[in-house]
């Protein structure tokens, strides 16, 4: 208990909680691909054709109750990287974005597209696209038809965006359940993910091993403001049989309601070994 010098009742807690409530909360996603080139300008110095590799990082704001892009990065095989930011949304949706990126390779600006084709709360695949913005750009401006939006297209990239995770451990708590050993370990990073339904979840991670049984995680629900920091895993002192997590915000310590062992481990194990 050293790391905890006292608690709060609930209460206080979630009042505490809703006084500094995170205003959005940010998800970056990962993926490794292939880059084709757009094939509308051949030049010897644009090469996207090969491997490609980079990450998305989508800010979903509880104010608004909308999705946004903060960022996309796109890594080629042959040619620079290229960072995107100051998106803008397209459509009610949340199904496709644009950005401009200046002095990007030989260009004085390119258009970087993308889209989503079941939305951006739970992106399972997404299509990015880059091309040249006409009338700002040394090559491809179209001289005949200058009011045009579209530029020639640079490449063409079909993207599986995969949620990034950070599994690092702070605390370790062991007990036994009918006689078997059961491992907690308090993952250092607060979870920022999504729910099935296409809410952001948030909370504490454990990674659960019942000895007999197996392995699975378990995700206590709760708000994760910018400088919360999980600390301790905790046998409640009112329910013996259930656990919280203590956590750090700045100079305020409180925990989790209790949740009662069988729960985390039904959930954790029995849950992901069902077929």
């Amino acid at each position: 208990m050293k790391y905890i010098s006292k608690l709060f009742i609930l209460s206080g807690l979630i009042l505490a909680s809703s006084l500094t409530f995170a205003e959005s909360v940010t998800t970056t996603y990962d993926f490794d691909t292939q880059a084709f080139n757009g094939g509308q300008i051949q030049l010897p110095e644009l090469n996207f054709e090969g491997p490609a590799s980079g990450s998305i990082t989508t800010r979903y704001s509880y104010e608004s109750g909308n999705y946004s892009i903060d960022k996309v990065v796109v890594n080629f095989d042959s040619m620079p990287r290229i960072v995107a930011q100051s998106f803008t949304k397209l459509d009610n949706e949340g199904h496709s974005f644009q950005a401009h990126v200046n002095n990007a390779w030989i260009f004085r600006s390119v258009k970087v597209m993308l889209h989503f084709p079941n939305g951006i709360s739970q992106p399972s695949m997404a299509y990015l696209d880059i091309s040249v913005d006409y009338n700002t750009s040394f090559i491809g401006s179209p001289l005949n038809n200058p009011a045009a939006i579209d530029g020639p297209l640079l490449t063409s990239i079909y993207i599986e965006p995969v949620e990034r995770r950070t599994f690092s451990t702070i605390d370790v708590y062991r007990t036994t359940v009918d006689n078997k050993a059961v491992i907690l370990k308090l993952n250092k990073h607060p979870i920022r993910t999504t729910a099935d339904g296409g809410w952001p979840l948030e909370g504490f991670e454990l990674k659960v091993t019942w000895y007999g049984h197996g392995e699975g995680t378990y995700l206590f629900e709760a708000p994760t403001m910018p400088n919360i920091k999980p600390v301790v895993i905790m046998a409640d002192q009112f329910e013996p049989n259930a656990i919280s997590i203590g956590y750090q915000e700045d100079s305020y310590t409180g925990s989790t309601p209790p949740i009662p062992l069988e729960v985390i481990l039904q959930e954790a194990i029995l849950n992901s070994n069902a077929p």
